[in-house]
């Protein structure tokens, strides 16, 4: 699916003799929304809240690593690619 993607989006007129890419588009972002909702109903519905009450430091240790990772890669990132500083304080929401 992704290889197909790549290949319509970046090459479909070498291949097909036809440019796809707004056809893929249309079709992706018609289909993207019943997608998402179906596969996190189902992967909400299978969650066992009893094992969140001994796994909660863990996750929120992981939230908090990740978060920290974000920020700090942009800061980094946004020195060494000279980005303006007013983008600099919110470029790591992104």
């Amino acid at each position: 699916c992704v290889i197909t993607g790549f290949v319509v989006c970046n090459g479909g007129e070498v291949f097909t003799g036809r440019d796809e890419r707004r056809q893929l588009e249309a079709l992706v972002n018609s289909s993207m929304h019943p997608t998402l909702l179906f596969f996190f109903t189902t992967t909400g519905l299978g969650m066992r809240l009893s094992v969140l009450q001994h796994t909660w430091p863990a996750a929120v240790g992981l939230f908090v690593v990740r978060l920290a990772a974000l920020y700090f890669g942009h800061a980094v990132g946004a020195r060494w690619g000279a980005m303006p500083h007013r983008l600099r304080s919110f470029g790591w929401m992104a």
